[in-house]
């Protein structure tokens, strides 16, 4: 029997979603919006319970999300809620505290500029007047954090960089709700949904700003087979050479289910301690092509678009990174915590042997998202580091996800086989 993941999950999802868009288009001589904007509420509905883990007491309903000040949201199609809420009589709608919204999902019919443009505007609201951050600790900011800008994690209380405007919105992103506007039809294309999110963005008020700020977009825009996805390391996020800049937009004509349900996994896995098992072993990624970076300049975001196909990221096999002599050297002494001071007489004996600087070594080790040269001392970014002999190379990795170690296990099936 095929191993349940949420890739076999996805595809077994799509295959449903078309024979049903199928049997609702039937029915499009009935021209009451409600009635069909029930149909396709009710289909959503159908396919995020059967992605939601047995065990687990997590529903999928439709209503309204409270605050503690008492405000209100406007009617949410479909949101995951953990726990009970507040059934409102003689309806199926139901009223649920902030706290234990999963996601926020606005459904539509069909996806056109007006309607992409009315999805944002409630989720900006919701943002800005109905959501309040989750009290729960979590690892899930500081891997966003580190995956993004290859820096270590800590409390930012400036407001004057990039890098600290990142933070901010990276602490907004974890604690609120992953946002999703899933639309049936609309856009053809790829190209032409980027198109539309790149007209929608560009808005600027008076004083040139964005109309509204990053943390109100929404994690996840779906038109029939493309999708633009929020890169906030949640799970997905561009790693790069320097961070100058924060890629924040990114296009899939991947199945959008898939990159749905991820977005779900990666916070019940967080926030609610579920198998990571489901997740699949993470060696094969989904096509993502940037569309949007920010720099924070002059006390705001400014945008800048990337072209369709100029640079892509994943889509490709994971690996574990190749090191050499003294990035081993760092690593292992910090392994096993030790002190690696960047006038170690160890180190600079290799560095001299190399024929490296400390600078070129220490970019390299951040690029890797391996350790970090903080002032005079190197620090670990990873949560679990995994070192070891591939053939005739060192290789290391955070096994924190355990992608590492399926790796590994993959190599070793491999070369045993070609072996005999």
């Amino acid at each position: 029997m095929q191993e349940k993941t949420l890739k076999t999950l996805a595809d077994v999802l799509h295959q449903l979603i078309e024979s049903r868009r199928d049997e609702l288009r039937a029915f499009d001589y009935v021209k009451h919006p409600t009635v069909i904007g029930d149909a396709y509420e009710g289909l959503t509905k159908s396919l995020l319970e059967r992605s939601i883990p047995d065990g687990m007491d997590i529903s999928v309903k439709k209503g309204f999300i409270r605050n503690t000040k008492g405000d209100l949201s406007n009617q949410v199609d479909c949101m995951i809620v953990e726990g009970e809420g507040t059934r409102i009589p003689e309806t199926d709608h139901w009223v649920y505290p902030t706290q234990q919204i999963i996601m926020y999902i606005e459904v539509k019919k069909r996806l056109h500029k007006e309607d992409l443009k009315d999805g944002i505007e409630k989720m900006s609201r919701f943002f800005r007047v109905i959501m309040e951050p989750r009290s729960r600790p979590s690892h899930l900011v500081v891997d966003a954090w580190i995956g993004i800008t290859g820096l270590p994690f800590r409390l930012r209380t400036d407001s004057a960089t990039t890098e600290a405007m990142v933070y901010h919105s990276l602490m907004t992103d974890a604690f609120m709700p992953a946002c999703v506007i899933l639309g049936y039809d609309g856009y053809a294309n790829e190209a032409s949904l980027r198109e539309a999110v790149r007209e929608i963005f560009s808005v600027r008020d008076d004083n040139g700003l964005p109309i509204v700020g990053p943390g109100s977009w929404p994690s996840l825009i779906v038109a029939r087979q493309a999708s633009i996805v929020k890169m906030n390391g949640m799970p997905y996020a561009l790693q790069t050479e320097r961070f100058d800049q924060y890629h924040i937009l990114a296009s899939s004509p991947s199945n959008p289910l898939l990159i749905l349900l991820e977005l779900l996994w990666c916070r019940l896995i967080y926030y609610h301690g579920a198998s990571k098992d489901i997740m699949g072993d993470g060696l094969k990624g989904e096509h993502l092509d940037p569309l949007m970076s920010l720099r924070w300049v002059d006390g705001g975001w400014r945008g800048i678009f990337h072209e369709q196909g100029s640079f892509e990221i994943r889509g490709f096999d994971w690996e574990p990174h190749e090191i050499d002599m003294c990035e081993f050297l760092v690593l292992t002494a910090l392994s096993n915590g030790e002190v690696v001071k960047a006038d170690d007489e160890e180190l600079t004996k290799c560095l001299g042997d190399q024929n490296e600087t400390l600078a070129s070594l220490a970019l390299k080790l951040q690029q890797k998202r391996l350790a970090y040269l903080d002032g005079a001392s190197f620090v670990l970014l990873t949560r679990r580091l995994q070192i070891g002999f591939f053939g005739d190379k060192w290789l290391a990795a955070d096994d924190f996800d355990n992608r590492f170690s399926a790796w590994a296990h993959r190599w070793s099936t491999q070369n045993a086989e070609e072996s005999t």
